[in-house]
C-alpha cells in the first residue's frame, strides 16, 4: 500500500476511524509521531513536520538519502540510510550534525530521546 498523506487513526468503542492529517508530496515511507507532531520521512528525501490538530505542515527538510527508519525530538531527526549508518539532522537546517557507523547490518530501527540515540540492524 502506498499513500501520498499521513493519516491518523484513533480506536472507539466499537470501531477505529482515520482523518488524513497531512498531504505529502511523494509516498510517505515512514511516519512517527511525538505529541501532537507527525513527522513523515518521504521518498522523495524530504521529511516534514505537521501539526495533527491545524494540519498544518511547520518544517521540512530535504537531504538526498534519507530512506527508511527515521525518530525525532527537540528539533533533530535521526535516519537510516538504508546501509548500515544512521544520521543526526538538524530539522531546521538539514545539516548533518552526527553520522553513527559501526552496524554489521543495514540499520532497521532508531529511537533518539534527549542525549540518547538507539539503532538496532538485523546481525
Amino acid at each position: 500500500v502506498t499513500t501520498k498523506g499521513a493519516w491518523l487513526g484513533s480506536l472507539g468503542r466499537d470501531k477505529m476511524t482515520f482523518k488524513k492529517v497531512a498531504h505529502v508530496g511523494d509516498e510517505v515511507c515512514h511516519v512517527t509521531l511525538q505529541g501532537c507532531v507527525l513527522l513523515s520521512l518521504c521518498c522523495d528525501s524530504n521529511a516534514r513536520t505537521h501539526d495533527i490538530k491545524s494540519r498544518q505542515m511547520l518544517q521540512a527538510v530535504e537531504r538526498q538519502g534519507m530512506r527508511s527508519v527515521v525518530s525525532f525530538w527537540s528539533g533533530l531527526i535521526a535516519c537510516a540510510l538504508g546501509d548500515k549508518d544512521v544520521w543526526v539532522l538538524d530539522l531546521i537546517t538539514g545539516m548533518c550534525l552526527a553520522t553513527v557507523r559501526g552496524h554489521r547490518g543495514v540499520v532497521t530501527c532508531c529511537a533518539l530521546r534527549e542525549s540518547i540515540l538507539v539503532t538496532a540492524d538485523h546481525e
